[in-house]
């Protein structure tokens, strides 16, 4: 159940990523958006990091 979790928080801050690399401006016309978006994508990338941690030392 919780490795649900962290597939679905990997995702997310996957799907940020991909749309800041998508964005062909790169953050110049929204600078304050891009690292909004990116902040968010840090956060869930260290949620789903911190899950599995804990799923392995469940074990």
């Amino acid at each position: 159940m919780a490795a649900r979790g962290t597939g679905r928080a990997q995702r997310a801050a996957q799907w940020r990523l991909d749309y800041v690399a998508a964005e062909n401006s790169m953050g110049f016309h929204a600078p304050q958006e891009l690292a909004r978006i990116l902040g968010e994508a840090i956060d869930l990338a260290r949620q789903a990091q911190l899950a599995a941690l804990a799923l392995r030392t469940a074990r």
